[in-house]
């Protein structure tokens, strides 16, 4: 039972970097994007979440 749950534990782990992994490759996808289409970076900031110091 205690191996079960320790397996379940790190495949979740696992799954939640992951996914927080995805959500920062798509606010950098995002980020470039809107940069290389003229968009001020502070417009940026504000649609990413990030602190505009943050994304030079």
């Amino acid at each position: 039972m205690d191996y079960a749950r320790s397996e379940w534990g790190m495949i979740d782990h696992a799954r939640r970097e992951g996914r927080e992994e995805g959500r920062e490759e798509e606010r950098a996808r995002l980020l470039k994007s809107l940069h290389e289409n003229g968009v001020p970076m502070e417009i940026i900031a504000v649609s990413v979440g990030l602190p505009e110091e943050a994304m030079r």
